[in-house]
């Protein structure tokens, strides 16, 4: 697995209660998203961001109206796909740059290898024969694979 200095260094994301869904996705390829689950407000997205020098992203044409494009993007799809192309084309992101599986989908914690025997009981006997590469979060402890997921990531 390559190093994160390896890669371009992608920007910081804050996604609001509008894209769930997108901040999951980016977490999966690698993109440092924190989600904040609260109703929009720009005043507290503005906070939060500006704390991490991350970037806003939503839905919310009042969000972005109060905020302005410096550092909030305006999502325009419903579709989670066509979300990712926008981040991605706005952001100039080649998918050389992105790290998929690095990130822990539910927390955004960056996961770190796993030996097989530290995890027998806490998957499916048949994934655990199946595969020989397992990542972990350390925050939340959930494990990951390199599934069907991984291709259409």
């Amino acid at each position: 697995m390559e190093s994160h200095s390896d890669k371009a260094h992608l920007p910081r994301m804050l996604a609001d209660a509008t894209l769930g869904r997108l901040c999951k996705w980016l977490r999966m390829a690698g993109i440092d998203t924190r989600w904040d689950a609260a109703a929009p407000d720009p005043e507290r997205l503005k906070q939060l961001a500006g704390d991490d020098r991350r970037w806003v992203l939503t839905r919310c044409r009042r969000v972005f109206d109060a905020l302005g494009s410096n550092r909030c993007l305006l999502v325009r799809s419903s579709a989670p796909a066509d979300q990712i192309r926008q981040v991605m084309q706005h952001f100039r992101i080649e998918r050389s740059h992105l790290q998929p599986l690095s990130r822990c989908s539910r927390c955004n914690e960056r996961m770190s290898e796993t030996k097989k025997q530290t995890i027998v009981g806490r998957i499916p006997d048949y994934v655990l024969q199946s595969h020989d590469r397992f990542m972990s979060c350390c925050r939340c402890r959930r494990i990951y694979w390199s599934g069907s997921h991984a291709r259409r990531i």
